[in-house]
């Protein structure tokens, strides 16, 4: 091949790659866009009340790598009993730094149900959710400080990390938290030193939010009628 055909040839080439390349993201742009066409219908048809629809279109995102739609579909297989599919798309939208994913697969681990059960693993994974503030997972990570739990043994219970994610649930207005680090400025406990006033404003804060709760859990009063 002469040196002037064999400039033309690797011009021909190197348009055709671009070609080729163009071709591919556009494809994948389309494949998104259509994938978060169908997360979208999922999302409407479930919050209908239409779970099989809703199922439908979100394995039809899902299976195109849509994160939002492997956590949703992996929910309701989850609460439908379906473990094993639940871990598996779970562990698809997980692996795409989908925080309610992690979440979703951490509580799995957790249990044991639809995989074999891992506390280590699940709390590497709520962490990995928590740390994206993810509000379940910052939850799961505080209780599992106060009261046992995800591999975590007496020691590791008292330490920074356990007032650092108890502390991030007590901002959430997670009440075992705030009792928990009101009881902690009491006592000292957690490496913190004993304040009585950050104490008081803590149960007064249990007190708020005890409240809020259970007026929200009680049903709505009748009117009062005037004749």
């Amino acid at each position: 091949m002469t040196k002037v055909k064999r400039v033309a040839f690797e011009k021909m080439m190197k348009k055709t790659a671009a070609g080729w390349l163009t071709i591919c993201l556009l494809a994948s742009s389309l494949a998104y866009a259509g994938a978060a066409e169908d997360y979208a219908a999922g999302v409407k048809a479930y919050e209908a009340g239409n779970v099989v629809d809703a199922m439908s279109a979100l394995k039809l995102a899902a299976d195109q790598g849509h994160a939002g739609a492997q956590f949703l579909l992996a929910h309701i297989l989850d609460a439908a009993e379906f473990n094993e599919e639940a871990v598996n798309y779970y562990r698809l939208s997980a692996r795409q730094g989908n925080s309610d994913g992690q979440f979703g697969l951490a509580s799995m681990y957790a249990t044991g149900e639809g995989v074999e059960k891992n506390p280590e693993e699940a709390r590497k994974l709520a962490l990995l959710s928590a740390e994206q503030g993810n509000k379940n997972a910052i939850v799961m990570l505080a209780q599992s400080y106060i009261s046992g739990g995800l591999g975590l043994d007496a020691q590791a219970r008292q330490g920074a990390d356990a007032l650092l994610w108890i502390r991030r649930a007590a901002e959430l207005d997670y009440l075992p938290a705030l009792i928990a680090l009101a009881n902690a400025y009491k006592t000292g406990q957690y490496g913190l030193s004993a304040d009585p006033a950050m104490a008081a404003t803590l149960d007064a804060k249990v007190h708020q939010v005890r409240e809020k709760k259970d007026a929200e859990g009680k049903p709505p009063q009748p009117a009062s009628g005037g004749q």
